[in-house]
């Protein structure tokens, strides 16, 4: 943990480091009513906001057994809930590996859809009903 310096909440600057975070998420056995409620239970966690991950490794299975990991040196959740990735951030999936300067995370529980952002143009939408 960092020593905070004044007005870190008011700038939201993290003090809170997390090393080496490593997540898996297996959609196959997971109600997205349940994921959403978690998730929306975590961003109420007002320390979270102020938090980084460095670096951090999810691995994400969808419903057909499609696996995506998703590599970063640091990542960070935003205030409007999506994780951010950034610094040398990877995916793999479906046999290739892509590499690009962000990554976000988001959820749609209108349309029950993990959401990964590769860029502004192209999204990876990941049904998990």
């Amino acid at each position: 943990m960092r020593n905070p310096k004044i007005g870190f909440l008011k700038f939201g600057m993290s003090f809170l480091e997390v090393n080496d975070l490593r997540a898996s998420l297996d959609l196959r056995f997971a109600r997205s009513e349940d994921l959403f409620s978690r998730w929306k239970n975590l961003l109420n966690q007002k320390a979270i906001r102020y938090a980084t991950f460095e670096p951090i490794t999810i691995l994400l299975t969808d419903r057909i057994g499609q696996t995506y990991l998703l590599k970063s040196l640091k990542g960070k959740l935003n205030a409007s809930g999506r994780l951010m990735l950034w610094g040398q951030s990877t995916i793999e999936y479906d046999g290739s590996i892509e590499s690009f300067p962000r990554l976000a995370i988001d959820f749609d529980d209108t349309r029950s859809h993990l959401i990964v952002e590769k860029d502004k143009q192209e999204k990876i939408k990941i049904l998990i009903q």
